[in-house]
């Protein structure tokens, strides 16, 4: 059976790292970073969430956290709910009215309709992209494995905490906002309750709005 090339391939997220904790190494390209030393760390989801609160200290800072994994989780599951209440978290940073968001879920049919416009899809792409700027694929040098194998290199804490939310290494639960390693690829709640307690809370909201 052949494989969807489309279909996305989880990478591993690097650091800079010290010689004690190194993973492997990697050479840049002469500019910005040819100072920067060239050893590497591996993050894992789970280093990321134990340091999230030193990441991210301020309320405002985790608010956006919270944010984008709810706006990454609201564009996936099309859920209306948890779009509006993340999109008022990260909308500071995009610098977006409230107003004029549309929540369009589905794609354009036809080519000559407005793709970028500032929608679910638009504000999902912005985000992203925004808070990934500083990222860099790389070819690094793994020491275990003893070859060259890409990697999605992050210059800070930050950058590579979005990384491993965007990879859904690292989720936060749409109803609670607890940070949580899923122990299955279809898991997206903290609990079951956090789930069921979700799907009360999104039937209400929609009754309201008819």
């Amino acid at each position: 059976m052949s494989r969807n090339p489309t279909q996305t391939v989880t990478l591993p997220v690097l650091v800079d790292g010290t010689r004690e904790e190194a993973h492997g190494w990697v050479t840049f390209y002469p500019g910005p970073h040819t100072e920067k030393s060239a050893i590497v760390r591996v993050i894992t989801p789970g280093v990321i969430k134990k340091r999230l609160r030193e990441i991210f200290p301020r309320p405002e800072d985790i608010s956006i956290f919270n944010g984008a994994a709810g706006l990454k989780f609201a564009y996936e599951s099309k859920d209306e709910l948890v779009f509006q209440r993340s999109f008022k978290s990260v909308r500071p940073l995009l610098e977006l009215p409230m107003k004029g968001v549309r929540t369009e879920w589905s794609f354009p049919s036809s080519a000559k309709e407005p793709r970028w416009a500032v929608g679910v899809r638009g504000v999902y792409s912005m985000l992203l992209n925004r808070l990934m700027q500083n990222a860099r694929l790389v070819m690094w040098c793994s020491d275990r494995e003893q070859r060259f194998l890409p990697g999605v290199y992050c210059p800070d804490w930050k950058t590579a905490a979005f990384a491993t939310m965007l990879v859904s290494q690292l989720r936060v639960c749409p109803k609670c906002e607890v940070p949580f390693v899923p122990k299955i690829l279809k898991q997206t709640y903290h609990t079951p309750s956090c789930r069921e307690a979700h799907r009360m809370e999104r039937k209400r909201w929609r009754d309201k709005q008819k």
